[in-house]
């Protein structure tokens, strides 16, 4: 009740607080916090990462709503109707200011971003395709900094991403090596022994040119 309507900014600082809490308490890697989300927690992680743009190394954000001020003013797309309570009814003047303080999309500023990779779903019915591919292009317009931001867009695929045991092994194989690829060096698994005459060869032990560094 504390996270929903007038109050739904919170669910971002909730977020930010917990990695604080965790950094403080030793139980994470104050430089390696990562965080991965889906749909509506788009609003909290994609507020976060707005409000302390240096909290997180890297996040994934599948299918994520951060365009709730224009999505919300649709009344044909999917829940809307039903979930005034939870985001706010743009029609109403308090809501509309308290959605154009929290929404992600309207909140981005310049800062130094951390690597995100975003993914978009053609058939999505719940979160429409262009809300996480407009972010990601206001995002890339203010990102100071030079870690990566990526957009992944299936053409078939619904709101869950691409189906399929082999295509999901796919795209987390993916995903697992945008993260691990964002490990500060202290952090980052050793290579096999079996490895050593690549790494000679093509530098496979270091970053690679281009790459995130802490």
């Amino acid at each position: 009740e504390a996270g929903k309507g007038l109050h739904k900014a919170n669910s971002a600082r909730d977020v930010a607080d917990c990695v604080l809490h965790l950094a403080a308490a030793g139980l994470a890697d104050r430089d390696a916090v990562f965080v991965e989300t889906l749909s509506a927690g788009g609003i909290a992680v994609g507020g976060a990462i707005h409000l302390a743009p240096g909290l997180l190394r890297g996040a994934i954000l599948h299918a994520p709503s951060v365009d709730p001020l224009t999505s919300m003013a649709a009344p044909d797309v999917p829940l809307t109707l039903s979930e005034y309570a939870e985001w706010g009814d743009p029609a109403v003047a308090a809501d509309w200011l308290n959605m154009r303080a929290y929404s992600p999309y309207d909140n981005v500023r310049p800062a130094h971003l951390p690597a995100l990779m975003v993914t978009a779903n053609l058939n999505d019915s719940q979160v429409p395709f262009w809300e996480p591919v407009r972010w990601v292009a206001r995002l890339r317009a203010a990102n100071r900094g030079r870690n990566p931001v990526l957009l992944l867009t299936y053409r078939h695929a619904d709101h869950d991403g691409p189906s399929g045991r082999s295509r999901r092994r796919r795209e987390r194989a993916v995903e697992w090596a945008f993260l691990l690829s964002l490990l500060p060096d202290a952090t980052r698994p050793e290579a096999p022994s079996h490895c050593a005459p690549c790494r000679a060869r093509r530098g496979c032990g270091s970053a690679s040119p281009g790459s995130p560094r802490p």
